[in-house]
């Protein structure tokens, strides 16, 4: 009975401190958030991009820290993304096509996670939500003109899939009778994202500069937030 009682104090002793570590790490990248948009205001580049990668690392050791399940495609997706992130701007064409690939990665493991933790066996609402959402993105696409010629086929490769994964959150959620409201909004964020990333690149680039832009650091950070909130909740719905 004591030995009992001595595991259940000491899973429970566990459980507590893992949960004040949690949310520490939680702090700690709201924290580091504040700093990297600071530094954006600052236009002090050099130090944005050694603070940069550490949010989506951050966010997964956090994602180790909560999860029961802790898939390892979760750490595969936040290091494609950083990849992405820190390679896709580079001059090099060797790095771009690195930070591209690594793009697609993170897109493809996003794709797969919704899929496996919504449980989806019927893909005939996210078709139908899928083709208004390619209609937008393409017709924006075709509008543009400064579109260079390298990028073109990345671009509307990218606008397919960004539809997909759109039509993946807004059918799940409308659909599903236990509405997660992380899907909804991570769907949301995804649209503005690829907004903000597209006019701040073809149209607006002195208002809405890339990479160097706090909004959209603000955003792309809140969507790794929101994604690690949308797993977390999901695992907990699926019986171990």
């Amino acid at each position: 009975m004591c030995k009992i009682e001595s595991e259940m104090s000491n899973t429970l002793f566990y459980k507590n401190t893992n949960s004040i570590q949690s949310h520490f790490l939680i702090y700690l990248y709201f924290i580091i958030l504040g700093i990297d948009v600071l530094i954006d205001f600052l236009f002090l580049k050099s130090r944005s991009y050694i603070l940069n990668p550490l949010l989506p690392l951050l966010l997964t050791l956090i994602y180790f820290k909560k999860s029961n399940v802790k898939c390892m495609l979760f750490l595969v997706m936040t290091i494609a993304s950083t990849l992405a992130d820190f390679l896709y701007g580079s001059n090099n064409l060797t790095f771009k096509w690195m930070g591209i690939i690594s793009f697609f990665i993170t897109e493809l493991i996003i794709i797969i996670c919704i899929v496996k933790l919504s449980q989806l066996k019927n893909f005939i609402p996210v078709i139908i939500v899928f083709f208004p959402f390619m209609y937008l993105l393409l017709f924006v696409f075709s509008i543009t003109n400064q579109i260079p010629v390298e990028d073109y086929f990345v671009l509307l490769f990218q606008n397919l899939i960004v539809s997909f994964i759109i039509a993946l959150c807004f059918s799940n959620y409308f659909m599903s009778e236990h509405k997660n409201k992380w899907l909804f909004l991570f769907g949301i964020l995804g649209v503005l994202i690829y907004f903000m990333c597209f006019v701040g690149k073809f149209y607006l680039p002195n208002l809405l500069p890339l990479p160097s832009n706090p909004l959209l650091t603000i955003v792309v950070a809140f969507t790794y937030y929101v994604f690690y909130k949308l797993v977390i909740i999901k695992e907990s719905q699926i019986p171990l």
